[in-house]
């Protein structure tokens, strides 16, 4: 298994992200949630024993969360653009691993509590036979996704933060001849219903974030 691991990640500092979270529960309250979140991805990460590299936007930062070893450190270009992005960490991912074959680049965010290191493995192994590996959430999005290569016109049109995300990476796929492999649909956190919808899985409530 010789995929790579990308995480796209904003630096964990009041007033930065989560902003439609930060809009119901405050700034405060959405840092915390999301030092959780990121708390939870590096867990997800850690237990997939793939290797891993920590996209920041602007800069690396947060160091005890995303300590080197065991991972690796960049920056995210300063494009506005999600699919410049994407595309970016999944390009430099993909020359890191030399060209190996099978190999992949597989991409997250820190969004998806119920991420698991068993699900990024699933995603690795499935890089072995397919083209390409869709993690779709709830809200239309994707969660994770990952490639074996990467078509520079992979992501024209499609329409991000919108519910049609997924939809519109399904049909790059079938217009590249792509076979691809669809893993659990999970949830993102975005808003305070999210939120309040995750802890809801949980057996008990969710430890505050601290």
């Amino acid at each position: 298994m010789s995929s790579r691991l990308a995480i796209l990640a904003r630096r964990a500092e009041l007033g930065r992200g989560k902003t439609r979270l930060a809009a119901t529960v405050g700034p405060e309250r959405a840092l915390e949630i999301y030092r959780h979140l990121i708390g939870l991805t590096a867990t997800a990460a850690r237990a997939s024993g793939l290797p891993t590299t920590v996209y920041f936007d602007p800069a690396p930062g947060d160091l005890d969360v995303w300590p080197d070893p065991p991972f690796s450190h960049a920056r995210q270009p300063t494009s506005a653009d999600l699919g410049i992005r994407i595309a970016t960490a999944l390009l430099r991912e993909l020359e890191a691993g030399g060209g190996t074959d099978p190999s992949g680049a597989i991409v997250i965010g820190t969004d998806a509590p119920e991420l698991t290191g068993s699900v990024l493995a699933e995603a690795a192994t499935a890089l072995e036979q397919y083209d390409a590996v869709l993690g779709p959430s709830i809200d239309g999005g994707f969660y994770l996704l990952g490639v074996r290569s990467l078509p520079v016109d992979l992501f024209d049109g499609v329409a991000w933060s919108t519910d049609g995300v997924a939809d519109a990476v399904r049909e790059a796929f079938r217009q590249n001849r792509w076979r691809w492999r669809e893993l659990p649909v999970l949830r993102d956190v975005d808003t305070e219903e999210d939120w309040a919808a995750y802890r809801a899985t949980l057996p008990s409530p969710a430890p505050k974030p601290t």
